[in-house]
């Protein structure tokens, strides 16, 4: 898998050729809290600036998956019950992480 700020970096560098390291360095890349050399753009709205930036792995959080019962058939109707609430906590969850 490729480093990710060489391929930005890259493809930076390919669209200014004619700039120097500092100039695509202040354009491209800021600090963001305490991150630095942030791959962002600074959007100035109604005199508020904001950074977009790309999402930080760091801040996903780690999930744990639920094992599914080896007994439990999809297909047996008195499994129904079990799979629908297991369904319902799925969508709880993704609801509560929007």
């Amino acid at each position: 898998m490729p480093n990710l700020f060489r391929v930005i970096g890259g493809l930076i560098h390919r669209r200014h050729t004619n700039k120097s390291h500092g100039w695509i360095k202040n354009k491209y890349f800021h600090t963001v809290g305490k991150r630095k050399w942030v791959f962002a753009e600074i959007a100035k709205k109604e005199g508020n600036k904001k950074a977009l930036t790309l999402r930080n792995m760091a801040d996903i959080p780690i999930t744990c998956h639920l094992e599914i019962k080896m007994e439990a058939n999809l297909f047996d109707a008195d499994w129904y019950g079990y799979f629908e609430t297991r369904k319902t906590a799925r969508l709880r969850y993704a609801l509560a992480n929007v």
